[in-house]
């Protein structure tokens, strides 16, 4: 076995990343909010190294045929054991040629985490339920179900309250179950081959819910594996964490005009839930269409998800009702999708060379947050209560995050590593109060 005089990078050093432009995903397709970078002096005919378990694999073919896009290039001549084994089955390694050893060395936390991710596969937590699973669509059609009942039951009965409070509230639920379903299919959480889980992830996400699921698919690996981060001088690289009407950290000051963000800064606490509210479900359904390279599997069921949605709002006799209706139901979905954004908005942001030198498990501790709520509000939150475990297991089936999550306290307990938790209202608070207090850092 030949013996590669490699060894994971521990500093950052100026010039050790090279910019390669934006991410793209596993068929080619750009990433159109992202930035890869790799490390410099890299050559595309070099031979491409990664290191996992302290051994070193030859992917100079995978590079360019990764199924989960060129992200695979971040981690070059790297240790990426931990990053590994959170997103993929470990018997993939079986299909790769072992070309050298190193030392990993882990520190005995992640030693314990890693061990603790071992012990769920062999327990049978990453294991679907289809059972549960056929439950969580039974009552994700049977809200869209109430839906078209309330508003055609409405309509000719003349009840304000089934067209304009029950319809639309329904509605917001039908949404936001649908999205949680495309989370978990596009995770890969529910079947072994991945076409099958971007079909049912495209039907629940875009035909059900409205948005681009391979936009959200690529922006969400993104954001997984580069929570909280940014390049200087070119950008956010956690595209999902940053938006252009505020600014949660003072490393994301730097893009934008000086002028501007003085005025961000003054008003984004009072800004931020009315905007998320009452425009929130437009804006993310603008930014999917916009920031995606729209191809024919995407056009079709987009196209059948404003077709069912046309339809359903012919019943109102006038324009002004099927808009009010629709307004009203964005609103409630407004309010849930705080959901996306509580865990990290408070947590602070780093250079994202310097985030690939840490440990990928600790920072993803350090940079999310859970939030608590008793079991029978689960469905509720969709498994997002439990952020953090998520965070470091994606794979890992909504049902099992509870459990999971209880065995990973543990082990936050034992090595005295802080583990947030905080309850919803508590949550929101906090994050008012922490885009209030970035006057601070000005």
């Amino acid at each position: 076995m030949t013996i590669l005089s490699l060894s994971p990078e521990k500093t950052v050093q100026t010039g050790v990343c090279h910019i390669v432009g934006g991410g793209r995903n596993g068929k080619g397709g750009k990433i159109k909010c992202s930035i890869r970078t790799t490390p410099k002096g890299v050559k595309n005919e070099d031979k491409k190294y990664i290191g996992i378990d302290g051994k070193w694999y030859d992917i100079t073919t995978l590079a360019n045929n990764h199924p989960g896009g060129n992200i695979i290039l971040e981690y070059i001549n790297k240790d990426a054991t931990q990053v590994f084994h959170s997103f993929h089955n470990p018997n993939i390694l079986n299909h790769f040629r072992i070309v050298g050893t190193y030392d990993p060395q882990l520190s005995p936390i992640d030693q314990d985490l890693l061990s603790l991710l071992k012990s769920f596969w062999l327990e049978g937590l990453f294991e679907p339920n289809f059972n549960w699973i056929l439950s969580k669509i039974a009552f994700c059609m049977s809200l869209i179900l109430i839906v078209f009942t309330c508003v055609i039951f409405g309509v000719q009965i003349e009840s304000n309250f089934l067209k304009f409070l029950i319809g639309p509230i329904f509605l917001s639920l039908f949404w936001q179950q649908s999205g949680f379903l495309m989370h978990d299919t596009l995770h890969n959480q529910i079947f072994k081959k991945r076409w099958k889980n971007e079909l049912l992830g495209s039907f629940f996400g875009t035909v059900c819910f409205g948005v681009s699921s391979t936009w959200w698919k690529d922006e969400h690996n993104e954001h997984h594996v580069f929570t909280n981060t940014v390049v200087s001088n070119i950008g956010s690289s956690d595209p999902q964490m940053k938006e252009d009407i505020w600014a949660q950290d003072k490393k994301l000051f730097q893009f934008f005009p000086k002028p501007i963000l003085k005025i961000i800064i003054k008003i984004q606490k009072y800004i931020f839930l009315p905007i998320l509210i009452f425009i929130g479900r437009f804006a993310i359904i603008i930014d999917s269409y916009i920031n995606s390279e729209i191809q024919i599997k995407q056009i079709i069921p987009i196209l059948i998800h404003w077709i069912w949605t046309l339809y359903l709002l012919s019943y109102f006799p006038t324009k002004s009702q099927s808009f009010l209706f629709y307004w009203i139901a964005s609103i409630f979905q407004g309010g849930l999708e705080l959901q996306l954004l509580l865990s990290h908005y408070t947590q602070p942001w780093e250079e994202k060379e310097a985030s690939k030198l840490k440990s990928f498990y600790q920072r993803q501790i350090f940079v999310t947050k859970d939030i608590s709520c008793p079991v029978w509000m689960d469905w509720l939150h969709g498994g997002l209560n439990f952020h953090i475990v998520h965070h470091l297991f994606p794979l890992l089936p909504r049902h099992n995050l509870r459990k999971a999550t209880e065995k990973l306290y543990q082990i936050c307990e034992k090595h005295k590593l802080q583990y947030k938790r905080e309850n919803w209202s508590y949550a929101v608070w906090d994050t008012l109060r922490h885009l209030g207090e970035m006057q601070k850092s000005l």
